[in-house]
């Protein structure tokens, strides 16, 4: 709450049309991820530099030719980055460099982790930016990560000897706890009281403007 309502909307708009590239940035990330493991910088900066090109090119279309606005920036970053995914993807599969092809064998376990938490986290974290309250998300982001994820990861990573997946539970686990704990924060507002209070500084916004016309 309190902020600018046209700057609300549109920021909303955005973030709704975003939300299919968090698939795409969770592949990425694995990509990424066993690239660095072999040094294999490269690649990426290749792919990087391909997809900025295609997302620049992209955004103009969509948001000047076809008049998406915001949402069509949006949709062009969520296909830069499955174009990011796919030439990487090709690479790791087909480059003579790479120690392995086996990382292809776990991505069922790599999916069955990060997709849910993806889709928890959409449950309460965008509630607790569009109100307005940052502040009770940083301390519930503490809470959930440095309180609950971490450790867990630790405990099932190394002391119950799960490794990676050990780590993927700990992240799970502190997701789970954020959109508890997000939940229960927007089940406790009163939400025809905040409802009133934005209408009233929406007509606040307003009034000088329409005085001044007048």
């Amino acid at each position: 709450m309190g902020q600018d309502p046209l700057v609300s909307t549109e920021a909303g708009k955005f973030a709704i049309w975003l939300i299919p590239a968090i698939f795409p940035y969770a592949i990425l990330q694995l990509l990424i991820r066993y690239l660095q493991t072999q040094s294999l910088i490269l690649p990426m900066l290749l792919s990087s530099l391909a997809s900025l090109f295609v997302n620049l090119s992209l955004c103009r279309v969509f948001v000047f030719k076809l008049k998406l606005g915001n949402g069509g920036a949006a949709v062009s970053i969520g296909l830069s980055y499955w174009l990011n995914v796919i030439v990487l993807g090709v690479y790791v599969k087909y480059s003579s460099a790479l120690f392995s092809k086996e990382v292809f064998s776990c991505l069922g376990e790599f999916f069955r982790y990060p997709i849910p938490s993806a889709i928890m986290l959409l449950v309460g974290s965008g509630v607790a930016r569009g109100g307005g309250w940052q502040g009770i998300g940083g301390y519930v982001n503490l809470g959930a990560y440095y309180a609950v994820g971490i450790p867990v990861a630790l405990v099932m990573g190394f002391v119950m000897h799960l490794k990676g997946e050990g780590l993927w539970i700990g992240l799970v686990a502190g997701t789970g706890v954020q959109c508890f704990l997000f939940s229960l924060v927007t089940s406790l507002i009163d939400w025809d009281k905040q409802a009133r209070e934005a209408r009233q500084r929406i007509f606040e916004g307003r009034f000088p403007a329409q005085i001044e016309l007048i």
